[in-house]
């Protein structure tokens, strides 16, 4: 831009200031859309590190021990029953 203002080419300089006022007011306009569509990510009664760990426990729930109703441990056992025997034989083969 210096060169452009030294070289006196006024369409140049203006371009660039136009460009450099665009590239900070885009990635302004782009955040405050995205604050806009994610309220709930930008509330002020949390903060960063509580939202972090509730995305945590969200993101890993499935190491989390829970209890298993009786139903759900019948159609587990009845899958398991389904799938043993082929996984017995596929290890016997050597398959892999």
């Amino acid at each position: 831009m210096l060169l452009a203002l030294v070289s006196r080419a006024p369409w140049t300089v203006l371009s660039q200031v136009l460009l450099a006022i665009l590239a900070g007011v885009v990635p302004v306009a782009a955040q405050h859309s995205w604050d806009r569509s994610h309220p709930a990510s930008t509330a002020s009664t949390g903060s960063v590190s509580e939202d972090a760990g509730s995305r945590h426990r969200e993101h890993n729930a499935f190491r989390m021990s829970g209890e298993m109703s009786p139903a759900s441990a019948q159609d587990a056992r009845r899958e398991a029953d389904r799938v043993e025997p082929v996984l017995e034989r596929l290890w016997r083969s050597g398959a892999r």
